[in-house]
């Protein structure tokens, strides 16, 4: 691959996603399909453990967020994570990467980390995660940067005329989608949201 990733339609844009919520969305993602619950960690450079699950034995989620990225710079880092993955010895390993991959090149990854892979479906490129999105549903709508730029979800909220209307508000939100910084006050409308079906916001813009 080379470059950045040009999404067809229908793909969820993973470009709007910041590194944090990026690893956040896999680990939501993967706690759905396998039932477990992965830890997350403060960004360290040394760390080598983006996520991590103990059921069993240790099970490491190593996340890549590049989408703007070519695969070589790609194939490069993770080049560099063998020895933090020697050194942590898991039962299982798994890279979860943004990125678009070949079958040759989800191969040559698996290649790096075979020892702690059962086989190359531990390598989860964009197509993957697509379809563990397409599989947990509800896992994108605690996303909301994902589907409001999917707009699967929104198109199945509102109808066509609205949709249309819509059209520049949604882009300008896009736009600003990487400029947003989730607080907890967002968790806490969306539990008022889904216990009463009505959420009230006041106060001065900020």
């Amino acid at each position: 691959g080379s470059g950045s990733t040009a999404y067809p339609r229908g793909v969820r844009d993973f470009r709007v996603l910041s590194d944090v919520e990026f690893e956040a969305l896999v680990g939501d993602l993967l706690g759905a399909e396998l039932g477990v619950h992965f830890e997350r960690f403060r960004r360290a450079p040394d760390g080598g453990v983006d996520l991590r699950a103990t059921n069993e034995g240790t099970h490491i989620v190593q996340c890549k967020h590049y989408v703007r990225s070519t695969y070589r710079e790609l194939l490069r880092d993770l080049k560099r994570e063998v020895p933090n993955a020697e050194r942590e010895a898991p039962a299982t390993y798994r890279v979860a990467t943004s990125h678009e991959l070949t079958r040759s090149q989800v191969d040559e990854i698996f290649r790096l980390f075979e020892e702690w892979m059962p086989d190359a479906s531990y390598v989860l490129g964009a197509e993957s995660l697509e379809a563990l999105i397409t599989r947990h549903q509800h896992v994108e709508r605690r996303h909301f940067k994902l589907w409001l730029t999917s707009g699967n979800l929104l198109a199945a909220s509102v109808n066509a005329s609205v949709l249309h209307r819509s059209h520049d508000l949604q882009a300008k939100v896009v736009e600003s989608l990487p400029l947003y910084v989730e607080s907890d006050s967002l968790g806490r409308a969306t539990k008022v949201l889904e216990t009463e079906r009505v959420c009230i916001v006041s106060g001065p813009p900020g």
